[in-house]
């Protein structure tokens, strides 16, 4: 502490902007690596959850088909024919 204390103010104000400086770049580095990992693993997710929400859409939309069928089957079983009498 007593080597900072002989330094001028200019020399003192100057380590800490560069203590202040490496600081910021230190965080920024942290900040990147840290952002590039979540996105790799983002990216890893999406490839893998993609082709389930691929299949479980198609499925949804096979059983609604099947309804469909289903109730037009059983709506033409209800129907009275035109021969039936009223």
């Amino acid at each position: 502490m007593r080597a900072f204390g002989k330094l001028s103010l200019t020399q003192k104000m100057m380590a800490v902007i560069f203590l202040c400086l490496a600081s910021t770049v230190v965080v920024a580095a942290v900040g990147a690596t840290k952002m590039n990992r979540v996105g790799a693993e983002i990216e890893a997710i999406a490839h893998q959850d993609m082709p389930l929400a691929q299949s479980i859409s198609r499925v949804t939309v096979l059983q609604l088909e099947q309804a469909v069928l289903l109730e037009r089957v059983l709506g033409r079983a209800r129907a009275p024919s035109e021969h039936d009498p009223a």
